[in-house]
């Protein structure tokens, strides 16, 4: 079976998974259903590495976003999994550069820079970050 966190907070200090530097979340669901300012992963100027993870924040008002993160050494690797949210997949509201690599984005990535390899939507047809 597939593992699932799920959480229904708003904002920053209530998303469901808030990522630490030098961690790495792998094989896993990570869902927030809350309907305002939803955020399934949360990073501040830290480097998590996410490998085959779903992320879902799919939301009823905006912003919602399945990963968010900011700082100024945010900076996550996010590989071989699928990023769903109703805004956004990616928001960078820092000055620093995620790596995407191989992973369906379902939503608009804003925000600052990210460097993005080999990245698709829900049809697969490629999109940059």
């Amino acid at each position: 079976g597939v593992t699932k966190i799920t959480g229904s907070g708003t904002g920053t200090a209530r998303a469901t998974l808030t990522a630490a530097s030098n961690t790495e979340v792998r094989f896993l669901t990570i869902e927030n259903t809350g309907t305002f300012d939803a955020i399934g992963v949360y990073s501040n100027d830290a480097s998590p590495g996410l490998a085959h993870v779903t992320v879902s924040s799919p939301g009823s008002s905006e912003p919602w976003s399945a990963v968010y993160y900011e700082g100024t050494t945010a900076a996550p690797f996010i590989r071989d999994s699928i990023l769903i949210g109703g805004s956004y997949s990616v928001l960078n509201a820092g000055s620093s550069t995620a790596k995407i690599v191989n992973t369906m984005l379902v939503g608009a990535s804003a925000g600052g820079s990210s460097l993005c390899f080999g990245t698709y939507d829900a049809n697969l047809a490629a999109v940059g970050c």
